[in-house]
């Protein structure tokens, strides 16, 4: 075996206005624009969508950071719904969404929702997963994109490195840097936990890194909104998954055992609303792409040339999940 998966390059979001989203991203947040352009054709095409579609994408990023990224895609000139629109946090399909690190949660959630409309799906809590302590906030912002604002109390973050290499692309924006890194962490929902870990460990090859079930406390708040006379009786699985075997980009599965509800997977496409799709590097690719159909995986786009701006020309090939959530592998040409 020849082939390697990289980190999570990027997360593309599906947006209605590009402008809003950049108010939080670049104006507040301060992260990088690293490209701005008009969607190719090839792409379009890649992703089933009619090709008298037009559309721009933005792709932004922590400053100087190599994976993590959030690329914005805006359609023009066709009908779209929103993938979890309506969706309660327990109901499965598509990504539900990433996570940041915070210096100050309470902080960085009060300007987030008085200053840019983001909305709150509940206060800033704090709890223990096992040894580890976080606050968290989870917001709603444009188009129902869910964002989860982290500060890990203990153990204490190490300290980001003081230089990192310049991205090849990069403009800087004039506000103070909020976040404290780009993307590390992005969840999903699943129906069947089991046949979605097989998914992700035995087809694509991805690493379990936490397998573990919890309790929440019940006659007090959650970071789930579950009732509170409910959540004692309904535990939590929680699964992380790392494409590279590190914990510096890794894909989350929930399950919320004995609770039921609608099944958002077959919105989970382009050019519809929201999380999107995971787009990751592969070296060997080819080679990759005969050991997941091997494993028994029909792609939902086949391996083709497109181009991946501002990176170049590249093979890539998508799947859908059990629960629909739509993943690209890329490899750059003469890379």
């Amino acid at each position: 075996m020849s082939y390697c998966i990289g980190k999570l390059q990027e997360i593309v979001v599906s947006v209605t206005n590009l402008k809003r989203h950049l108010e939080t991203w670049h104006d507040y947040m301060g992260w990088q624009i690293r490209y701005q352009g008009r969607l190719d054709g090839d792409i379009l095409k890649f992703w089933h969508v009619s090709l008298s579609t037009h559309g721009a994408e933005t792709l932004c990023a922590f400053p100087n950071a190599q994976h993590g990224l959030l690329r914005l895609v805006k359609f023009d000139g066709v009908e779209q719904q929103q993938i979890r629109g309506g969706a309660q946090i327990w109901e499965p399909g598509g990504i539900f969404d990433f996570d940041l690190h915070v210096s100050d949660v309470q902080a960085t959630f009060r300007e987030m929702v008085h200053q840019l409309g983001w909305f709150s799906y509940g206060e800033p809590i704090e709890f223990s997963l096992g040894a580890v302590t976080v606050q968290e906030a989870l917001l709603y912002g444009p188009d129902r994109v869910a964002l989860a604002l982290v500060h890990r109390v203990s153990p204490p973050m190490q300290p980001l490195p003081t230089t990192l290499p310049e991205p090849q692309v990069t403009t800087t924006a004039a506000t103070t840097v909020r976040t404290l890194g780009s993307v590390y962490l992005s969840m999903m929902v699943a129906e069947n936990l089991p046949t979605s870990l097989e998914f992700f460990v035995k087809t694509l090859g991805f690493h379990l890194q936490d397998n573990t079930s919890f309790v929440l406390p019940s006659n007090a708040p959650n970071v789930f909104r579950l009732p509170w006379n409910l959540a004692e009786s309904h535990p939590v699985r929680f699964v992380t998954l790392s494409p590279d075997n590190t914990r510096d980009t890794m894909l989350g599965l929930f399950h919320f055992e004995g609770l039921q509800g609608k099944h958002y997977a077959e919105r989970a496409v382009p050019p519809n609303t929201g999380l999107l799709m995971y787009r990751f590097a592969v070296s060997n690719i080819a080679e990759y792409y005969q050991a997941v159909v091997g494993r028994g995986v029909s792609p939902v786009s086949t391996l083709a040339e497109v181009v991946l701006r501002p990176y170049g020309k590249a093979q890539a090939f998508a799947v859908r999940s059990p629960d629909g959530v739509w993943i690209e592998f890329f490899e750059l040409l003469n890379a």
